[in-house]
């Protein structure tokens, strides 16, 4: 058994503890050996803003050095990205969803920050006396109204469109959190946002 270290600095790995792992199995790819024992890691060691690799089986970096400082850069730079680029996508998604509004009874309304205040606003006055009912909430497009008469609807109302925005965000981090845990480039592609 041959051991061979190949240190790097800690800025390689910015992606946690999964990247060194993730690394040598790129170096093993990229070397290519036609050796029955493949190359594999032995252990990760880190020392002074560096962390060293420690394979099994694997050639004298120096055979492919140029290579390995491309593959660095790529992993380096390709992940974060990719996940950057996926996570820009799963916002404008999320903030796609909030500006359609949520349903109910049968009319879509405002998920804007100003329609949950005002929205938050009647909740906490709808069973103060001076609260006068009907109150009238338009539809989003504005082409509707919905006519509440009382205390119970305006709650209602507000629980349904507070529950329709937190699905939309937990969805949303639900996503984020796939793209956090994939290790791969492909792993990021792979992560689909099902939301219509």
């Amino acid at each position: 058994m041959s051991e061979t270290s190949i240190t790097f600095p800690a800025s390689v790995f910015p992606d946690g503890t999964a990247a060194p792992h993730l690394l040598a199995r790129e170096i093993a790819a990229l070397v290519g050996t036609t050796d029955p024992n493949p190359i594999r890691l032995l252990r990760v060691e880190t020392a002074d803003g560096e962390v060293t690799l420690v394979l099994e089986n694997c050639p004298d970096p120096e055979l492919f050095r140029p290579s390995l400082r491309q593959l660095v850069t790529a992993h380096r730079a390709g992940l974060v990205q990719v996940r950057s680029a996926r996570y820009a996508e799963v916002d404008a998604k999320t903030d796609e969803l909030i500006a359609r509004g949520f349903p109910f009874q049968g009319l879509l309304f405002s998920t804007s920050i100003e329609a949950q205040s005002r929205m938050l606003g009647m909740d906490a006055l709808r069973n103060d006396p001076a609260m006068t009912y009907p109150i009238v909430f338009n539809s989003l497009d504005d082409e509707a109204a919905l006519t509440i008469s009382d205390a119970a609807t305006v709650h209602a109302l507000v629980l349904t469109g507070i529950g329709y925005y937190r699905a939309v965000i937990d969805s949303g981090s639900a996503l984020k959190a796939q793209v956090r845990a994939a290790t791969t480039v492909d792993e990021v592609l792979a992560v689909v946002d099902p939301r219509e």
